[in-house]
């Protein structure tokens, strides 16, 4: 390792992070603060700041992290429920820090379906190493991984340091109309999404789904939605039942303050970090466009019109999920 950082720094001091993966398998570092890790959606080249001068690259095969992974918190969701929100809201840096969709493990969730068991193991271990490191003496870090991710939730689970777990829902038709709200970009997003996590589930076995197809908008966001409970299914069926809890958009929604306080006390986020005048300081703002206010209204009005656009495909889709994909899929009834 050609670069050294204490465990320990200030909020506005920049240390090594692990950024992603390059063609030639080496772990990418770059140098970034608790501050512009909580400032970005997505913890990518695109969305990250950070100097590009500072970058260290080394093999992942020879990369050995100076210290044991800490025990951290996971926020795993099916998209579109509040997860953002949820992050932003229990960010307070350098004390708790919230990675959302670290760009590695999106990459490693990839990798995934091409590297051997006992090399994917050691990566994720490495990374995860890493990623868990706290920014602040007695500090936590929350890991929310993109929805890609929940394909690699097994593989995580089975290195559990004593984590806590965190599983985010929409139901099935708001899940529809938020993929619905972004088209046409969400039609290759979920497509890619489905034909990434289908492989090796139960629902694709169950259901026969052959691979390397493209779906329909509809299509995929039924699949993505079932397969992604089934691995959160399949999680809380061998994690301890004091590690993980479930949160429902809907819940959120109505009784935000009380359900943010419950994940972070879940999270292990100290008392004076989940105070409902802080809390409430974090989620007046628009989750993907902090600086602006959230409008409610709006964003009532953007739904209807995306039901009345798409009532018939929506209709449709719902009728499908229950008629076959839902009698095939693997959901523990927690998720119903």
């Amino acid at each position: 390792r050609s670069f050294f950082y204490p465990v320990i720094k200030p909020m506005n001091q920049f240390r090594p992070f692990l950024l992603d993966i390059d063609k030639d398998l080496n772990f990418c570092f770059v140098e970034a603060s608790a501050d512009s890790l909580g400032d970005a959606n997505f913890l990518t080249r695109k969305n990250l700041i950070y100097n590009p001068e500072s970058e260290h690259k080394i093999a992942m095969a020879n990369y050995v992290p100076m210290t044991i992974r800490q025990p951290s918190a996971y926020i795993f969701h099916t998209a579109f429920c509040g997860s953002t929100m949820l992050s932003r809201a229990l960010h307070s840096a350098p004390e708790v820090v919230v990675l959302k969709e670290p760009n590695i493990l999106l990459e490693l969730s990839v990798a995934s379906t091409m590297l051997n068991p006992k090399a994917f193991a050691q990566y994720l271990e490495t990374a995860l190493s890493e990623l868990t490191q706290p920014w602040a003496e007695h500090g936590q870090v929350i890991i929310k991984p993109t929805n890609s991710c929940n394909r690699i939730l097994m593989d995580i689970c089975a290195q559990s340091r004593d984590d806590r777990y965190v599983f985010m829902y929409s139901t099935l038709e708001e899940f529809l109309i938020s993929c619905l709200k972004k088209m046409p970009h969400a039609q290759r997003q979920l497509n890619l999404m489905a034909r990434h996590l289908l492989p090796g589930s139960e629902l694709e076995k169950a259901c026969e789904i052959p691979r390397n197809v493209d779906f329909n908008i509809i299509e995929a966001c039924v699949l993505v939605w079932y397969v992604s409970l089934e691995y959160f299914s399949r999680a809380i069926e061998i994690l301890p039942s004091n590690s993980w809890m479930t949160v429902q958009f809907s819940d959120l929604k109505s009784e935000t303050i009380a359900i943010v306080r419950a994940v972070g006390h879940h999270c292990k986020v100290p008392d004076q970090y989940l105070s409902e005048l802080m809390l409430n300081s974090k989620i007046s703002d628009d989750s993907k466009s902090t600086g602006n206010a959230f409008d409610s209204e709006k964003y009532q009005q953007q739904k209807n019109i995306v039901k009345e656009t798409y009532a018939n495909a929506i209709k449709q889709g719902l009728a499908w999920a229950e008629d076959y994909i839902s009698k095939n899929a693997h959901v523990s009834t927690v998720f119903k």
